[in-house]
């Protein structure tokens, strides 16, 4: 315990959560979905492919989402939270483009906690994946209150904010469909 709390805020040494050696992977995973066995009827499997690996310390992502549409289907962008200063839980937000292997990331004027973002599509945009906003509720422990931060999908600019007098607490995070 006293390791991790040694690692937190502008004091933070930083040697716990960023030295961490992981990267951002995308796999691809064999289909059995046919059932497809052998003639001893144990299932044929092939290995998971390894089609890229992103370097940690300039694309970690904890908590990643995606556009709902490309829910079981081939996606582009992934949205997460993401740690650029050393010694924080998370600090920014970041969105990985998967084919480019490049990342953008949004980093709040002040020191704000961003919770995990969620897409949300513009219903009379294109319909390109990334059209669309991000919304996550952001945690000033400073001054003790949150904010609703609206940021671009696209560009990841914030677009704007609606600060609460409370503090929001982290709330759950996934969708499991």
């Amino acid at each position: 315990v006293d390791n991790l709390r040694a690692n937190v805020g502008p004091n933070a040494n930083g040697s716990s959560y960023n030295d961490l050696t992981f990267n951002f992977t995308r796999y691809l995973l064999p289909n059995h979905g046919d059932g497809a066995t052998f003639s001893n009827g144990s299932l044929i499997t092939n290995p998971a492919i390894n089609l890229f690996s992103l370097d940690y310390q300039k694309h970690n992502i904890e908590l990643p989402r995606i556009n709902s549409k490309y829910y079981g289907k081939t996606y582009q962008y992934a949205y997460g939270i993401h740690t650029e200063k050393p010694g924080y839980f998370t600090d920014s937000l970041i969105k990985i483009d998967t084919v480019a292997q490049t990342s953008l990331v949004w980093s709040p004027a002040t020191n704000h906690l961003p919770s995990e973002p969620i897409f949300v599509a513009n219903p009379t945009g294109s319909g390109a994946e990334d059209d669309g906003v991000l919304l996550t509720v952001a945690m000033d422990a400073e001054r003790k209150r949150s904010s609703l931060i609206v940021i671009n999908a696209t560009t990841m600019v914030e677009l704007g904010r609606a600060q609460m007098p409370i503090v929001m607490a982290y709330g759950f995070h996934g969708v499991f469909a």
